[in-house]
């Protein structure tokens, strides 16, 4: 365990700047790229945890495998003359690939199958912290009886695409690559570039055919692709649908209960009018004060708030349990005003936070 947590607001003595670089999104700087890379192919030291590492590793190695059969049935399709590609192209050059250069990924995909990865880790670690302490069963299995028949709809389907986010098959086995559009985009392009690398090397067609038709296939697996059907895309869609809910409370410890983190935390971004992406990274970057600063934001009951604590220890060290028990003691009196004042930093636009983040290091512009 780590000392203390600093505090979300102060200053960082080492820079003299005010604002911690988890609130500015400084996440986007060259050393900090590397890193993030790095602690999840070759991160002995790293801040993760095993657990997050491999199920990183595993949300990659589907999601990839995935849509490289989807590109090799579109290439197959698209020119019947070539040999089939299981016998010129090896399989999976793309998890074969991204294992050798993991900076093909880039840090944004990297970050977003983290993201994923540790929401799905957080239900688990959740449910194993409670019931160590004697939690109890929580709430009955059965959907809340006052919602909304649409938003138990949404509700179920999030539950099944959630399960899916738990798999802990082997790293190249197929996953479904209900990733976001943005994340779809790189992943598809890089693997046809992978791919068409490889065909043009064989030799059996000329390149400027070849790389039309990779273009084809990579622009019909994208057309194909619906964001919608993923669960950071359903929690969203569920928050919006119980939004100003008369049992509001009572949703929100059903879902906590019942480990429903991804809508948890898109219901938190509702409540306070954030961006969910950059929510979701900072929940798993953020220190434990700082989660407690956006439950308290987004009036979540104490249990709930502990619950998220709790749930993301699995992936990172952290403060003491003595410090963590007196946040979560300190939470009742603590206001919501001065909770949103805390988080502040994190509401503004990324591009104002990227401004910040280039001046982090920086004296003043007036300075002689």
């Amino acid at each position: 365990m780590s000392a203390m947590s600093p505090v979300p607001g102060g200053y960082a003595p080492e820079t003299g700047w005010p604002l911690p670089s988890h609130m500015l999104g400084a996440a986007r700087e060259p050393l900090r790229q590397a890193l993030l890379l790095e602690r999840c192919f070759e991160g002995e030291a790293a801040r993760w945890s095993d657990a997050l590492i491999a199920r990183t590793r595993r949300h990659i190695g589907g999601c990839v495998a995935a849509v490289e059969t989807s590109l090799r049935t579109e290439l197959e399709q698209r020119a019947p003359g070539l040999p089939p590609l299981a016998e010129i192209v090896p399989a999976s050059i793309g998890w074969a690939a991204f294992q050798r250069w993991p900076s093909l990924l880039g840090p944004d995909l990297v970050r977003h199958f983290r993201d994923r990865a540790g929401i799905s880790l957080m239900a688990q670690n959740d449910q194993m912290a409670w019931g160590a302490v004697g939690a109890g069963p929580g709430a009955p299995p059965e959907y809340p009886s006052f919602l909304p028949s649409i938003a138990v709809e949404t509700l179920s389907k999030l539950t099944f695409a959630q399960a899916r986010w738990a798999d802990a098959g082997p790293d190249e086995t197929s996953m479904r690559p209900d990733v976001s559009a943005e994340a779809m985009e790189r992943l598809v392009w890089v693997l046809t570039a992978l791919l068409a690398d490889r065909l043009a090397r064989t030799g059996l067609m000329p390149v400027p055919d070849m790389l039309a038709l990779a273009d084809q296939a990579g622009r019909a697996v994208l057309s194909a692709h619906d964001e919608q059907t993923g669960p950071f895309a359903l929690a969203a869609l569920l928050a919006h649908q119980v939004r100003g809910q008369e049992k509001g409370m009572e949703l929100l410890l059903w879902l906590a209960r019942n480990h429903h983190m991804a809508a948890l935390i898109a219901m938190m971004a509702d409540r306070i009018d954030m961006d969910g992406a950059i929510l979701v990274s900072t929940i798993m970057e953020a220190p434990e004060q700082l989660l407690f600063d956006l439950c308290r934001a987004a009036d979540f009951p104490r249990e709930v708030a502990v619950r998220l604590v709790l749930g993301r220890r699995c992936m990172s060290r952290g403060v003491e349990d003595s410090v963590l028990i007196h946040y979560a003691d300190a939470y009742e009196h603590g206001g919501r005003e001065d909770a949103a004042r805390a988080i502040v930093p994190l509401r503004l636009s990324n591009a104002f936070r990227e401004g910040l983040a280039a001046l982090r290091d920086r004296g003043p512009v007036d300075e002689r």
